[in-house]
């Protein structure tokens, strides 16, 4: 029997920075901005929006765009989560 781990807060941090990394390529600069930078904003800004999220509306509704999300989610809320395949 295989087990799941579940997915940690820095886990999940990690993943999203490295997919934003592997996005921008071998680019250092966007529109004058610094690659590093960029990515460290959007990483910051989606760990606001969650615990904003899970603060303001814990029961019922968690809204969660993937599902690494929502099983980092579970694991904070201790409660299962239907997530949405799409």
């Amino acid at each position: 029997m295989t087990t799941t781990r579940p997915l940690h807060r820095d886990t999940y941090i990690c993943a999203y920075r490295s997919e934003l990394l592997r996005l921008f390529g071998k680019r250092t600069r966007v529109n004058g901005h610094d690659v590093d930078d960029i990515v460290s904003y959007a990483v910051e800004l989606v760990m606001e929006q969650i615990d904003f999220i899970v603060g303001k509306y814990p029961d019922p509704v968690v809204f969660a765009p993937d599902r690494n999300l929502a099983a980092w989610l579970e694991k904070k809320l201790h409660r299962r989560f239907v997530v949405w395949p799409g």
